[in-house]
């Protein structure tokens, strides 16, 4: 891990969104090469509750290859890697991987780019109208299985979610997505590789 600079001037006052703070000079912040290194507390709990939940769903008598400990690790650190470009946004501070996230955004490299996340908030409001006008129903959405008086809350706050999602998109520029993060991972990876010499 490389030892973390970040020196900041006053950032003054700052009119925008929910996470202003991306409005930034640059010329103001140092910042090493894998910021942030260290999971957050919420990625260490993230990371226990699917280490739970694979258990759960382990056969019996299935070999278990790594320590429930040694495995929250693990999914911690990769939620860090993947996460750490939108929570060096939040902070407004840069990240090695902002040029990746803003070529996919335009539309160069393959992902959810700006007009892709218009297209989705486009279509679940029209899902969430559609739902309340009782033209489809919720199992259309989620599927079967659910009490009907349950089924309608399920879905209603389905589509929500996925309206907040790409709402959140729109702002920090598709940082949140983990498609897009998963793309950034994988050419950063192939890339490394490629350096290597062989």
């Amino acid at each position: 891990m490389s030892d973390t600079t970040i020196i900041r001037q006053p950032a003054g006052q700052r009119a925008g969104g929910q996470f202003a703070a991306h409005q930034r000079d640059d010329a103001n912040i140092a910042l090493g090469e894998n910021w942030p290194a260290t999971p957050t507390a919420e990625q260490y709990e993230r990371a226990r509750e699917a280490v739970v939940r694979q258990a759960a769903w382990r056969a019996a008598g299935t070999p278990v290859t790594e320590s429930t400990d040694e495995a929250v690790e693990r999914i911690a650190m990769s939620l860090a890697e993947l996460e750490g470009a939108l929570i060096a946004w939040k902070a407004g501070l840069p990240h090695q991987d902002d040029a990746a996230f803003e070529a996919i955004w335009s539309g160069e490299t393959p992902g959810f780019g700006e007009d892709h996340c218009r297209q989705e908030i486009e279509h679940l409001t029209a899902l969430r109208a559609d739902l309340a006008a009782r033209e489809i129903t919720p199992s259309s959405i989620i599927g079967n299985g659910y009490k009907p008086a349950a089924a309608r809350r399920l879905a209603e706050e389905y589509i929500d979610n996925g309206i907040q999602q790409f709402e959140l998109a729109l702002e920090c520029r598709g940082r949140n997505l983990s498609v897009n993060q998963a793309n950034v991972r994988h050419r950063r990876r192939a890339a490394d590789l490629a350096a290597q010499p062989f």
